[in-house]
C-alpha cells in the first residue's frame, strides 16, 4: 500500500453493476485532486464480482460479508490504512471539478476538532427532536421514535437536533474517528439511518464542527439521488436486502 496521509475510500456492494464504479474511476482520472492519495475499494461482498482490470485501479482493496452498508464498509477498510484523513465515498459517486480532495483538506482544516465534513447536510431532519416527535406525518414521528432508541441502546448522545450528514460522501481524521470509536453499523434499515446520525452526533457532542464542504450541496463529489428525501429507499436501491433475518 501507498504512503500518504490521504486516503480515498469507495465502498461497493457485489450484487450492484460494477458501471457507476468505472464512471467513478473515470471522474477521478479527469479531475486533478490537489493533494497525493491512496486510492481503495472495500466491498461488502467478495472481489471476485469485479473485472481484474477494476481491482487493478486501486492500491488496495478490503471484503467483508454484507454487513451494514456503506457504514459497515468504510469502518472495515480506514482500520486497515495507514493514512491521517480519509474521504469516504459510495461507489455510484463521480468527481465534478478540480482540486476536489484539497477543497476537502482545506475546508476542514478550519474547523473545530473533532470535525466531519461532507456534501450534504439533510434538511429533512435538521430540526429539534421534539419536533420531529410531534411532527404531522406519524411516519416521521416513529422513525424519529427508532433513532432514539437506537441512539441510546449505543449509548450516543442525541442532542437537541437530528442533524446530519448523510453517509454518501464524508471527509473526517483518524482523530476524530479514533475520538468516536469509528462508525457503528446495523444490518436493518432504521437502524442503518440512526447509525448515519449518531457520528454526527457523536462529532458535536465532543464540541465538533459538521459541515458541508460548500455552501452547494454536492459541489465536488456528485451523486445522482442526493435529492431524495427517501434514504431507507436509497439503502435498498445500492446495497440491497440485509444477510441477516
Amino acid at each position: 500500500m501507498p504512503s500518504s496521509s490521504h486516503a480515498v475510500v469507495v465502498s461497493y456492494y457485489d450484487q450492484r453493476s460494477f458501471e457507476p464504479l468505472v464512471s467513478l474511476l473515470r471522474s477521478l482520472k479527469k479531475y486533478p485532486a490537489g493533494l497525493e492519495y491512496g486510492l481503495y475499494l472495500t466491498i461488502n461482498g467478495r472481489s471476485e464480482s469485479l473485472p481484474r482490470d477494476i481491482l487493478d485501479s486501486f492500491d488496495g482493496v478490503f471484503e467483508q460479508e454484507n454487513a451494514g452498508y456503506n457504514l459497515g464498509a468504510w469502518q472495515n477498510a480506514w482500520q486497515k490504512i495507514e493514512a491521517q484523513y480519509f474521504l469516504f465515498l459510495q461507489d455510484d459517486c463521480f468527481i465534478r471539478r478540480r482540486y476536489w480532495l484539497k477543497a476537502f483538506d482545506d475546508r476542514y482544516q478550519c474547523l473545530a476538532q473533532p470535525a466531519l465534513l461532507g456534501e450534504y447536510l439533510n434538511p429533512n431532519w435538521d430540526s429539534s427532536w421534539q419536533s420531529l416527535l410531534n411532527h404531522k406525518n406519524p411516519e416521521t414521528q416513529k422513525r424519529a421514535e427508532n433513532y432514539l432508541e437506537t441512539l441510546a441502546e449505543i449509548d450516543v448522545p442525541p442532542g437537541d437536533t437530528a442533524r446530519h450528514l448523510t453517509a454518501v460522501v464524508q471527509y473526517l481524521s483518524r482523530a476524530a474517528l479514533q475520538a468516536v470509536g469509528g462508525y457503528r453499523s446495523f444490518d436493518n434499515y432504521q437502524q442503518a439511518i440512526a447509525a448515519e446520525i449518531a457520528i454526527s452526533r457523536q462529532i458535536e457532542s465532543l464540541g465538533g464542527q459538521l459541515c458541508q464542504v460548500h455552501g452547494v450541496a454536492h459541489r465536488f463529489v456528485g451523486h445522482p439521488q442526493w435529492r431524495s428525501k427517501d434514504f431507507k429507499g436509497r439503502l435498498r436501491r445500492y446495497f440491497g436486502p440485509t444477510i441477516h433475518k
